[in-house]
């Protein structure tokens, strides 16, 4: 790691690669789960840039990993976030909905 900090930045680009692919089969799965509910699109926007932020990783993957690692990993954690708010504001709606017809 010292005396070749580049086969380290690679690999740590490859292994983000495999976590975007997997966000991104979780977030298709965790979208279609939910499909009769309104928040299942988020979930399946999110799922595509993930798979699309892992495809271009893997494109580019030893010469893009210097700059596309945290790049990468911070727009997938601003759409995580976003998700994640979009869905925590539908499920209180939901919630205060229930509580008027109750």
């Amino acid at each position: 790691m010292i005396f070749y900090p580049m086969i380290g930045v690679a690999s740590l680009g490859l292994l983000l690669s495999v976590y975007f692919f997997m966000d991104a089969f979780a977030g298709f799965w965790l979208a279609f789960s939910l499909r009769p509910q309104k928040i299942w699109i988020f979930w399946l926007i999110n799922a595509i840039t993930s798979l699309i932020l892992a495809i271009i990783f893997i494109v580019g993957w030893p010469f893009s990993s210097l700059y596309l690692v945290g790049l990468f990993v911070g727009i997938s954690l601003l759409f995580d976030g976003i998700v994640l708010l979009t869905g925590g504001f539908y499920v209180d709606k939901k919630e205060d909905d229930n509580a008027k017809k109750a």
